[in-house]
């Protein structure tokens, strides 16, 4: 679905340097929920708080870094202020980006909870276990 909107090539750049950094995370033996909830609580703040220095923005940073037990290098959270400089620099309306999840997490919901839905959920569940079915059935013969 187009919004008719294109999305600014600065604004791709910083999700595509999310990403590396989230998976750096990883990398460096933050579980994946908790690397994704770091960078959602730490753009948050940010929105909240509205940080006007570099150092205001390692202070959130380390905060959350503290709140969800994360252990970063000096490289790393260099790298995490470079970016949320970059974040903070893009002007986007986080709560409106975050509003825009939860009403589509409350309309998977309410389709997933309805009959059409779960007949839908079960079929494709239903597809995927005759496919391991088959392919079960396949090596078992041999």
């Amino acid at each position: 679905m187009k919004s008719g909107k294109e999305i600014d090539e600065d604004q791709k750049l910083t999700a595509n340097e999310e990403m590396v950094l989230t998976s750096d995370l990883i990398k460096d033996g933050v579980d994946e929920k908790d690397a994704t909830d770091f960078f959602n609580k730490v753009k948050e703040k940010i929105s909240k708080e509205k940080p006007e220095t570099e150092a205001d923005i390692r202070q959130i940073i380390q905060d959350v870094a503290k709140e969800l037990g994360i252990t970063l290098s000096e490289d790393r959270l260099n790298q995490l202020v470079e970016l949320f400089k970059k974040i903070k620099d893009l002007n986007i309306d986080w709560d409106k980006v975050n509003d825009t999840l939860k009403n589509a997490k409350q309309k998977w919901d309410d389709f997933a909870a309805s009959d059409e839905g779960k007949g839908i959920i079960d079929a494709i569940k239903g597809f995927f276990k005759a496919i391991l079915e088959w392919i079960s059935s396949i090596f078992s013969k041999g």
